[in-house]
């Protein structure tokens, strides 16, 4: 299957800084914001797929896609079988659904792709309806990029789909008190799998 590089899509400023140096006031336990409106580097981006060995047979889900750069390198670069990304706000999932056409008019000569299982949706993680989730509990490998006080609202999702054996992403912030298996030199990607899930928090058999 032919790789199809995606940066001439025009993804915009990265920055793959600590969130706690650029934006300290977002810390707070009260706050509504999930993350901060702050982009992965495609480099960054690439890194993190591999250090999280993805494949072919594997179906994402970006929980909080931003602009969809995770998706649309995992989908065009990588030849995952779906990717799905997931934004809130109105505004990015625009821009996200803007830069999905582009990178399907660069996936349109390729008769091996189903560009169809390139996706964003806009809403809510937690107010999917019934099609859209059960997309998402398809996946084998999640994205997170969330501030480490959020990080709590998806344990519960996240600890059911490492029972099954998915695995997950997360970006620049670790996960609770879960042992990641995998890692970037700079600890800026985290990877977990369902031994990570502390032995307390795991169902038992």
């Amino acid at each position: 299957m032919k790789r199809i590089d995606v940066s001439s899509i025009g993804f915009g400023e990265a920055c793959d800084e600590g969130f706690e140096q650029l934006f300290p006031f977002l810390d707070d336990d009260e706050s509504n914001v999930m993350a901060p409106i702050q982009f992965a580097s495609l480099e960054l981006v690439r890194s993190a797929l591999q250090i999280a060995e993805i494949c072919s047979k594997d179906k994402i889900c970006d929980i909080g896609c931003g602009d969809g750069r995770f998706a649309i390198v995992s989908f065009c670069e990588y030849g995952v079988q779906q990717s799905i990304g997931i934004e809130i706000d109105s505004d990015l999932a625009t821009l996200a659904k803007e830069k999905v056409k582009r990178a399907k008019e660069l996936l349109s000569g390729d008769k091996e792709r189903n560009s169809d299982k390139l996706i964003i949706v806009e809403g809510n993680f937690f107010e999917l309806d019934e099609k859209q989730q059960a997309l998402v509990e398809e996946s084998t490998l999640f994205i997170v990029y969330l501030l480490k006080d959020k990080m709590h609202l998806l344990e519960s999702f996240l600890r059911k789909q490492l029972e099954k054996g998915a695995r997950f992403i997360s970006i620049l912030f670790p996960f609770l008190d879960w042992k990641p298996i995998k890692k970037s030199d700079d600890e800026k990607v985290l990877v977990y799998s369902k031994d990570s899930i502390p032995k307390s928090n795991c169902k038992s058999t």
